[in-house]
């Protein structure tokens, strides 16, 4: 899929969100380290956090799924929790530094 956004972590991993519906972080090498599959649809925001996690952000498809922010853990890719409380598409998610 076409990648929507990229963050790039201090250690210099990127991470990667594409119409594939998936998180992907990738080494400072351009290796895939893992993939996140939990979003319902699209997803079209990443982020680093100050507290190291990673935050994506999507939407609902045809009225399908939810609006919704996940929070990852950068080492793993697993889900440490999933909030579908925001009411419209999230396309841009800022850590505020």
């Amino acid at each position: 899929g076409w990648v929507r956004d990229v963050a790039v972590d201090s250690e210099g991993n990127v991470y990667t969100v594409s119409n594939d519906e998936e998180v992907h972080k990738l080494t400072p090498d351009g290796e895939r380290e893992w993939a996140y599959a939990g979003h319902n649809c699209g997803v079209f925001a990443v982020e680093v956090g100050s507290d190291g996690f990673i935050y994506s952000g999507g939407a609902q498809c045809q009225g399908v799924g939810a609006d919704e922010i996940h929070k990852l853990n950068p080492e793993t890719g697993e889900s440490v929790w999933i909030n579908e409380d925001p009411t419209g598409s999230i396309r841009a998610i800022s850590s505020g530094s």
